[in-house]
């Protein structure tokens, strides 16, 4: 097989397909598994096709998820966790577009657009969102699209196929540090440009990625602070023996933050080992970084795991690892958007991490996951609140033990019930707390079919006290969150919606000094087509 053509047309074929659409917090540069089957087909728009008028499908478990609030309505409002989700739809839907307003001013346009034809497929996802003045200052305005593009091809009928992908992001933030009287103007921009390609070369299996990403902050219009990187990753089989395999693997990171250069490359090999009960997987690489205080870094990674099947039902899950993970400025900015703008990055040094999770589905209605971990770091990034109202990371060994449970339950095709608990104990040497570290999260989930037309679902959240630095007397109070989110089908394409958010009126501070909305409600539209 010849080798294959990365796709370098990705960015005009973007920016067409930008045109009338118009998303959601994300970290960028996340690629998702593609399967492909081979088999031609055409999925033509709802809109090309003539069918008689006909009453909204009944709701079911699919549909429920898909209005679940643990996705929908973050914790913590008006500053959401950038956490990776994959946007293509879950449903058959090829555009959805959503338009909501609330109380204090809040307001939301979103779109999103999926396109399969036969083995490509193209995916937006656009959103326009204004937060309100719950407090005085704490009014926001993001705008954000999101696009992932794949396709596959074969260079004959019997050769495995090649896949292509691509991800563009571009993610726009202005707001104010309004726990000062003065609240100045931010503006924090993230743009990310990401391509990979999954194929073959002769009897060789390989995975490259290759991104750009550029992250900006701009505070009070004359101080700012930028991050560049370009990066990727290749890995190709050096050896390939019946249930053995061993790959060559690099990945390569040059940055540029605050005119500094920064590097973090690891380079070695990865030895895999499956059958059908048994998978074993083993790293040896050896690491090098740098630092924006101008030291370089030196590590070997060693990285062991396995995944056991030991019923047909039942995984078991054992990892123990050692080495450094790159800190970045885009990632810091993710977690805080009160980030200051002379943050040091540097590197997250494991000594160790060991973690076990078990994993029992005996139905596809039934799931529970449960996991504990332990690590030690002998140097690894916190969070503190500085007197400017900004937050800084420092640097500290730390050890790090917790516990999570994750259940699901689908009594029936109409019903959802979900559960997470999540212990968290994050200490320094000699014992004292890390800040911003809650030792307890937990959410409970219920949804429901109500009705053919009528779907509804409620959820609780708790959050312990947190540490705002680490020599801090006083901490941030615990708090309770209750919510839910309604929906009624109109039609089999119109749907309105109604949305609550901290029905017990709870306040709280995500991080000190930026107090977070209280009693909310928010009526939207839904049209699917």
């Amino acid at each position: 097989m010849k080798p294959a053509v990365l796709l370098f047309a990705l960015v005009p074929t973007l920016l067409l397909a930008q045109q009338g659409t118009q998303p959601q917090p994300g970290e960028p540069i996340d690629f998702m598994t593609i399967v492909i089957e081979g088999k031609e087909t055409l999925n033509l728009p709802k809109s090309l096709l003539k069918v008689a008028p006909q009453l909204p499908a009944p709701y079911d478990s699919v549909a429920l998820d898909s209005i679940n609030p643990l996705e929908k309505v973050p914790l913590f409002r008006s500053s959401p966790p950038e956490q990776p989700r994959h946007i293509v739809l879950q449903s058959n839907d090829k555009l959805t577009l959503e338009a909501s307003a609330g109380l204090y001013g809040f307001a939301t346009i979103a779109g999103h657009l999926q396109t399969p034809v036969a083995h490509y497929t193209l995916d937006l996802d656009a959103l326009l969102d204004r937060g309100g003045d719950y407090v005085p200052n704490a009014d926001y305005l993001r705008t954000r699209l999101h696009a992932i593009t794949r396709t596959a091809y074969q260079t004959s009928a019997d050769q495995p196929y090649t896949v292509n992908s691509g991800e563009f992001l571009f993610d726009h933030h202005r707001y104010q540090l309004f726990a000062l009287p003065t609240a100045p103007q931010r503006s924090l921009r993230r743009l990310s440009l990401a391509i990979a390609q999954q194929g073959t070369l002769g009897e060789r299996s390989f995975n490259a990625t290759l991104g750009i990403r550029n992250t900006h902050l701009t505070h009070t219009d004359s101080i700012s602070t930028d991050e560049s990187e370009l990066g990727g990753t290749v890995r190709v089989d050096a050896l390939h023996l019946d249930e053995q395999r061993i790959e060559a693997m690099a990945d390569i990171s040059y940055r540029n933050y605050r005119g500094t250069a920064l590097h973090f490359h690891t380079i070695g090999l990865i030895g895999h080992r499956d059958d059908s009960t048994l998978a074993l997987r083993a790293t040896l690489a050896a690491q090098i970084a740098t630092t924006s205080w101008r030291t370089t870094e030196f590590s070997p990674r060693v990285e062991i795991g396995t995944t056991w099947r030991t019923f047909e039902s039942l995984w078991l899950d054992a990892s123990l690892s050692t080495g450094m993970e790159a800190v970045r400025f885009a990632e810091l900015s993710a977690e805080s958007l009160y980030i200051t703008d002379t943050a040091a990055i540097g590197v997250r040094r494991a000594s160790y991490r060991v973690g076990i999770t078990a994993t029992y589905a005996p139905t596809d209605a039934f799931m529970v996951e449960l996991s504990a971990a332990m690590a030690s770091f002998a140097d690894a990034p916190f969070l503190e609140t500085l007197p400017d109202a900004t937050m800084a990371p420092f640097y500290a060994a730390q050890l790090v033990r917790s516990a999570d449970l994750r259940f699901q339950y689908i009594p029936a095709s109409s019903n959802h019930v979900a559960a997470t608990v999540h212990l968290r104990d994050a200490q320094f040497s000699d014992g004292s707390r890390v800040p911003y570290q809650p030792i307890l999260r937990a959410t409970v989930e219920y949804g429901r079919a109500i009705s053919d037309r009528l779907i509804g679902s409620v959820q609780c959240g708790y959050v312990s006290t947190r540490l705002p630095a680490r020599s801090s007397t006083s901490s941030l109070g615990g708090f309770f969150l209750l919510g839910g989110h309604v929906e009624y089908q109109l039609s089999p394409m119109i749907a309105i919606t109604a949305t609550f958010d901290n029905l017990l009126g709870s306040v709280y501070e995500r991080w000190l000094g930026y107090r977070e909305r209280g009693s909310f409600v928010e009526i939207g539209a839904i049209v699917r087509l």
